[in-house]
């Protein structure tokens, strides 16, 4: 239903008929610290020139330092939130105008850096107005969504499919020779790989045992990233769950092989599950 991300802060995905919420959670944050700020530059700005305030204004009460010191401090802190979540709002209002969700602009530029023999085109724009206007009137159903004219409800799903396909094709096989345990603090793996691991909070790190075979599609300095793949399944696997994640790239080699026995391993192979 047009899923843009799940946003901890609400405790709910954001996408299909509450994207607009989260659009005006964010301005109005934006616009409470422009007032917090306003309001506390001025109380700044009165103590530093609280001698000429005294003498035409004697009664008014005014900042002490200990109140200027919490003045301070606030002011900081909203500075903070004002910059991280302006950022954020910034990024949402121009996804907005292009009737994008940010699974979708990650798609969109894995297209443009794909060669092709046509240029790709966003199904979904509609112009800017439009657009705008969807956010608040969406007239999609959650499943099908108008087009623009030459374009069909498919292309971003082929476009995809066509992504994955070529991924898979350029993905290359490891063999673990040393055990990982899935913690995020890897100190047992060396200072350079704990520090240099990918820092990102949605994906997981795998787990991984000698011997084991995994099918790697990305690559860090430090780091693979793959899926778990298991050539002999039992009936002990729950094969509806697909183990993926990071590890460790001292864990595991490259395995040499020709193309045919490649073309062999991925057809007979099954994604092993925890």
């Amino acid at each position: 239903l047009k899923m843009d991300h799940h946003c901890p802060w609400i405790n709910n995905c954001c996408g299909f008929l509450n994207h607009r919420f989260f659009f005006m959670f964010l301005f109005w944050i934006v616009i409470s610290c422009l007032h917090a700020t306003i309001i506390q530059g001025c109380c700044i700005y009165k103590f530093m020139f609280r001698n000429w305030y005294t003498v035409y204004n004697p009664r008014r009460q005014h900042l002490n330092v200990s109140l200027l010191l919490f003045m301070c401090f606030s002011i900081a802190l909203t500075l903070g939130v004002l910059i991280a979540v302006g950022l954020l709002f910034i990024c949402h209002l121009k996804l907005i105008l292009r009737n994008r969700t940010g699974i979708e602009m990650y798609i969109c530029e894995k297209a443009n850096l794909r060669k092709r023999s046509d240029e790709f085109v966003y199904p979904y724009d509609l112009g800017w107005k439009a657009n705008f206007r969807e956010l608040w009137r969406p007239s999609g159903d959650g499943i099908s969504y108008p087009v623009k004219c030459g374009s069909s409800q498919y292309d971003l799903t082929i476009e995809q499919l066509e992504q994955k396909r070529q991924k898979k094709n350029f993905s290359e096989e490891y063999e673990i020779v040393r055990a990982y345990n899935g913690r995020v603090w890897a100190f047992k793996h060396g200072f350079s790989t704990c520090a240099l691991q990918p820092w990102l909070l949605h994906e997981f790190r795998l787990p991984v045992a000698v011997g084991e075979r995994v099918l790697v599609s990305r690559w860090s300095s430090r780091w693979l990233y793959g899926i778990l793949m298991l050539t002999n399944c039992g009936d002990e696997c729950n094969c509806h769950i697909i183990r993926r994640g990071w590890f460790p790239k001292s864990c595991a080699q490259l395995v040499e092989m020709s193309v045919d026995n490649n073309l062999m391993e991925n057809n007979n192979f099954k994604l092993k599950l925890s």
